[in-house]
């Protein structure tokens, strides 16, 4: 029976590529690798004659499975589902294998479809020819970037050169990197110059840090740490357990946020790792796949995950706290001027309780 088991000591998944050792010889005999997400999308063309691919074994390619591609080729093809988590799980690998000083192409396949089912429907061929014609990893973010944030707009450009320049510094080669630079500000019709100044003050290739402070104090701020919540959650389903002991969960405005947090809850306590996969499967691509593709986006932005998670928590009580505060102080001033001291008095005792608790 297939399940799609958690890493374990006995079976490190970060560290190793599915069906490597079936297809390393064909890998290096091509000089290029087909990359895919999960076991069957590596099983099934392979069984119809497309030898050279193996599967990361989930969303996110880690430099560990990125280290073993390198001793058979520098050049890779990414191959991942075709919806939201899809795309961004392939955005992500870019930048790794940029820093790692790859070769990157991206094969696209129609909606709805990821390698096991596209071989299954249109067959081996097809998946081939996408293989052959797959974009270069330039034209495929801006692409994808310029669906998501109008690059006609002042506001659209800042958004997709925050995306695009992180990428472009990770190329290891100075004149390649040149030429993207140049590319992007045809494609944007910005000044180059303008674009050089910005990829300078990046100052590492670090992912961006979590920084709770800054984001709770922005207006979108309660919107952002449910977002997040909801990602880190979906990457790594056991911080549930965290959730369910919070009272954050009480405290979600999202409504969206808070119905899937809730069918995951749901799904937990069947405990069944099988059925949590498939439930997450389905969220990617269902009616609530914006939801999700840009929660998951923002869990990708930090690398301490408990600590993101206990900032989120703690992001939305404090929030929780402020909105109350402001809800009490308004009401206290409504009952004085209406000459309702004893409520007054009892409202003012919940806010100064509420002032202590913050102490």
């Amino acid at each position: 029976k297939y399940l799609n088991s958690p890493e374990t000591p006995v079976y490190a998944k970060s560290r190793i590529l599915y069906g490597l050792h079936l297809g390393a010889s064909q890998v290096r005999e091509r000089d290029e690798v087909a990359v895919v997400e999960g076991y069957f999308d590596f099983a099934i063309p392979f069984q119809h004659g497309i030898g050279n691919v193996v599967a990361s074994m989930g969303t996110a390619l880690t430099t560990e499975q990125i280290h073993l591609i390198r001793r058979y080729t520098k050049r890779v093809v990414m191959v991942y589902d075709s919806d939201g988590a899809g795309e961004l799980a392939t955005l992500r690998g870019l930048d790794l294998l940029l820093q790692e000083g790859m070769h990157v192409r991206v094969a696209e396949l129609p909606e709805g479809h990821d390698p096991d089912s596209f071989v299954r429907e249109a067959g081996a061929d097809a998946l081939k020819e996408r293989l052959a014609s797959a974009k270069d990893l330039f034209d495929y973010k801006l692409s994808l970037l310029s669906r998501r944030f109008d690059p006609k707009t002042a506001d659209g450009k800042v958004s997709i050169c925050e995306q695009m320049l992180p990428t472009i510094k990770r190329v290891t080669n100075a004149v390649e990197r040149s030429e993207y630079l140049k590319a992007l500000a045809q494609k944007l019709n910005v000044q180059e110059e303008a674009l050089r100044i910005e990829a300078s003050k990046l100052k590492s290739d670090e992912p961006v840090r979590w920084k709770p402070k800054e984001v709770v104090e922005k207006p979108q701020g309660n919107h952002l740490a449910e977002r997040m919540l909801l990602g880190l959650v979906l990457e790594d389903p056991r911080f549930l357990v965290r959730l369910s002991a919070s009272k954050a969960m009480e405290r979600i405005c999202d409504e969206q946020v808070k119905e899937i947090l809730d069918e995951l809850r749901r799904v937990a306590d069947q405990d069944s790792d099988q059925s949590m996969a498939v439930t997450i499967k389905k969220l990617k691509s269902g009616a609530r796949a914006a939801c999700v593709a840009e929660a998951m986006t923002l869990s990708e932005t930090v690398s301490e995950k408990q600590r993101a998670l206990e900032d989120c928590l703690h992001g939305i009580d404090k929030l929780h706290m402020e909105q109350r505060k402001a809800q009490l102080q308004d009401q206290i001033r409504t009952a004085e001027s209406s000459g309702e001291n004893e409520k007054a008095a009892v409202l003012t005792g919940e806010f100064n309780q509420l002032m202590r608790s913050q102490v």
